[in-house]
């Protein structure tokens, strides 16, 4: 049975797999010794971040709408609740809210992808790396 990881804020849903909550923990980890004095050495935040929300502003930008949570996540799956940094929840439900664009577009840049989203929730298998051989290997051309 899959498990997935979820946090609710603003009415954006966020899901994560166990293995990206895994590094958020490791990441917030870091963010607090960084902000002791520590080593500020963070990489970008965890992803993918899958996104969920019936908010008609934020349409565009999220993985999908709340029956598409319940259908890809939901059914069949085991949810624990979290708490972890939500992509486009500080949007107040429209794009045009957003009060830092610089963050908005870092959000953007690192949303999921469409495979991903279509591999995560079982949605299709993903393709084997190795290529599959017909068995007839053509000859290269020598220069």
């Amino acid at each position: 049975m899959k498990e997935f990881f979820v946090c609710v804020a603003e009415g954006v849903i966020g899901v994560v797999t166990p293995e990206v909550y895994t590094q958020i923990e490791d990441w917030n980890e870091r963010s607090r010794a960084a902000a002791n004095g520590g080593s500020s050495n963070l990489t970008s935040y965890p992803s993918p971040v899958f996104t969920f929300s019936d908010l008609i502003g934020l349409r565009s930008v999220v993985t999908g709408n709340l029956e598409n949570f319940e259908e890809f996540v939901v059914e069949g799956c085991e949810i624990y609740e979290a708490d972890f940094h939500v992509p486009f929840s500080d949007l107040r439900g429209a794009i045009r809210t957003c009060p830092n664009l610089d963050q908005f577009f870092d959000q953007l840049i690192s949303r999921p992808s469409m495979t991903e989203v279509l591999t995560t929730f079982g949605l299709i298998r993903p393709r084997d790396r190795q290529p599959q051989s017909s068995g007839t290997r053509i000859p290269v051309p020598s220069a």
